[in-house]
């Protein structure tokens, strides 16, 4: 996508550099989102037999996996 974006606006060399700015951005907030959010173990119940496999996000690991998607949303 970048490269379409790059080629749309004549190979600005400015268009590239905010674009690649951005996707290094993204890539390090993702990284650290996805690196840094705590395990918990919740505690067994039946409640992981309805709904998503993995069962229910604390707050916690909900922001830290929002921010990583918040950074594709922005690009």
């Amino acid at each position: 996508m970048i490269m379409r974006v790059y080629a749309l606006y004549e190979r600005s060399r400015c268009v590239l550099a905010i674009l690649v700015f951005m996707a290094a951005g993204m890539t390090v907030v993702a990284f650290w989102a996805v690196t840094s959010a705590a395990v918990v173990n919740p505690v067994p119940t039946q409640q992981h037999l309805i709904g998503c496999p993995g069962g229910p996000l604390s707050f916690a690991k909900g922001i830290y996996l929002s921010a990583a998607w918040g950074g594709l949303l922005l690009f």
